[in-house]
């Protein structure tokens, strides 16, 4: 059985106090991002009773606050950077069909933005003031202190709670925070399913280092960046589970791959 930490009363109603508290964060054009407050804790991080070795070992993990976007980076957001910049994308550096601004399927200002390459994601942190949440930092916003596996808890997955196609076959994605019965214990929506989500982390399937326990940035190099909450396309719950980790080539792209911003809590 999973090991579930239980804080002291003090403890949780000090966390009650900031979890999940709104928090606007100015960008260069004059719009906003919303942020919710992820208060300093200690979380579960990984599964050992997971199928995949790169979950193991699970362990505590202490986090120092931070702030990490309440929803993933939308279209108009990402529009509004390509605007302000003239960045161009992997996608159409590579003069490919489909880009962010023609995935493949309709989508409106309000839907996440895909097509994006790590490269493209880091591009829009750097102009927004912010970054791509370590790995670390992603799941401790998507399960919150108690080791539960999915980010609204234990009860398995439904087209309520997300964006998916394990009950309904999806072809594209959906607008962001259509789903507030799947957000974590700290208000992040959209944290499974809908789309996957850019990390800063190298990926490493050795699995974790059991020395870095505190505010952990993951290895120091290597060739594929990590992804996280499982995406539109996705059928299979394993893969929307908070600790499920994947990896891409930092500069791959696809139409079900995104990413969402965080920031330090000052």
């Amino acid at each position: 059985m999973r090991a579930t930490y239980a804080p002291p009363p003090a403890a949780k109603k000090a966390r009650a106090r900031l979890a999940g508290k709104a928090v606007q964060h100015a960008l260069p054009d004059g719009s906003f991002i919303e942020m919710v407050a992820i208060p300093a804790g200690t979380f579960t991080r990984g599964c050992d009773t997971s199928q995949w070795s790169d979950e193991r070992p699970e362990d505590r993990i202490t986090m120092s606050a931070y702030l990490i976007a309440r929803y993933p980076t939308t279209v108009g957001q990402f529009r509004a950077f390509v605007t302000a910049t003239s960045h161009v994308t992997t996608a159409e550096t590579e003069r490919s069909e489909r880009t962010w601004r023609n995935p493949g399927f309709a989508q409106t200002d309000a839907h996440p933005v895909v097509c994006v390459s790590h490269d493209d994601a880091t591009a829009f942190c750097a102009w927004a003031g912010l970054a791509l949440p370590t790995e670390a930092q992603w799941e401790y916003a998507a399960r919150g202190t108690d080791g539960r596996t999915y980010p609204w808890g234990e009860e398995t997955p439904d087209d309520t709670r997300l964006w998916w196609s394990g009950t309904t076959r999806r072809n594209g994605t959906c607008p962001v925070g259509e789903h507030p019965a799947g957000a974590s214990p700290f208000g992040a929506h959209d944290i499974a399913g809908n789309v996957w989500e850019w990390v800063a982390d190298w990926y490493d399937d050795r699995g974790y280092d059991t020395m870095q326990t505190i505010d952990p940035t993951g290895t120091k190099q290597g060739s594929r960046r990590a992804l996280r909450g499982g995406c539109w396309f996705n059928s299979f719950s394993g893969y929307v589970r908070a600790a499920f980790r994947d990896w891409f080539d930092p500069a791959y792209w696809i139409d079900d791959s995104g990413f969402r911003a965080s920031r330090g809590a000052k």
